[in-house]
């Protein structure tokens, strides 16, 4: 692992900054293009035991920690200061620099009529931002690959994927494999905040590092997801070894 790369269950984890992770998104647009991997500790233990994930996981571009859970693991495993990009705000530093130099996005993800609520929020937001297309995430499962080839060719050079962990990966890898130069960001349920349907915590409970008990606690939906959290922590605590290399197949 470079200086700038960690390991974290068996996933290489990029170690850069919020400025430095826009940087490396957006070189992908026009380039080789590749996708971006917002890691979380409930994807951390899905990749324990769900190698097919893990493996779409160590094809990103690029990884970043997404919050103060995956930080925290990365500390107490020997990688210290390793600032948080959280999903969210990283979509939304990438749609500024979108608007600034011209390139098109695309948000596919989310229940019918939330993505054209989220594209909207961002082009008032961000001015001269290029909404090149929205599509929710509900289509048809056997409709999987004709949706990445329609997203493919749409002419984006962003693409914001909003499809909940594991299936918008699994996207992401299929569409980048149709075309080179575009930069897919998997960033689960941010549409729903651009949106104004699910109010992001306060900073004062983000400074604190309580995101994810705040969020569980106002959408009871997440709370089942929240229940992999002790098991997370203490795969680190207790077996730092898996923790920080995953299993070996």
């Amino acid at each position: 692992m470079s200086k700038e790369r960690a390991s974290l269950f068996g996933l290489g984890v990029d170690t850069v900054g919020m400025e430095e992770a826009v940087c490396r998104a957006m070189e992908l647009v026009g380039g080789k293009g590749g996708y971006v991997v917002t890691l979380n500790p409930e994807m951390c233990m899905r990749a324990l035991d769900d190698e097919k994930f893990a493996g779409t996981v160590r094809g990103a571009a690029l990884v970043v920690p997404d919050g103060i859970g995956t930080v925290w693991a990365l500390g107490r495993l020997g990688f210290k200061d390793v600032p948080k990009v959280p999903g969210i705000e990283l979509a939304e530093a990438v749609a500024a620099r979108c608007a600034a130099n011209g390139t098109g996005v695309y948000l596919l993800g989310a229940k019918p009529g939330v993505a054209e609520r989220a594209a909207a929020y961002l082009v008032l937001k961000y001015k001269g931002l290029k909404v090149i297309g929205v599509k929710d995430g509900y289509y048809a499962k056997g409709d999987e690959r004709r949706t990445a080839q329609e997203v493919a060719n749409s002419g984006a050079g962003v693409v914001f994927v909003a499809m909940g962990a594991g299936r918008q990966e699994s996207f992401m890898e299929l569409a980048c494999s149709l075309r080179d130069g575009i930069a897919m960001i998997g960033i689960g349920g941010s549409f729903d905040v651009f949106a104004g349907d699910v109010r992001r915590a306060p900073d004062m409970v983000r400074k604190l590092g309580m995101e994810w008990l705040y969020r569980g606690l106002s959408q009871p939906s997440r709370l089942k997801r929240l229940a992999r959290l002790p098991a997370f922590a203490l795969t680190v605590l207790m077996r730092p070894d898996l923790a920080r290399n995953g299993r070996n197949r």
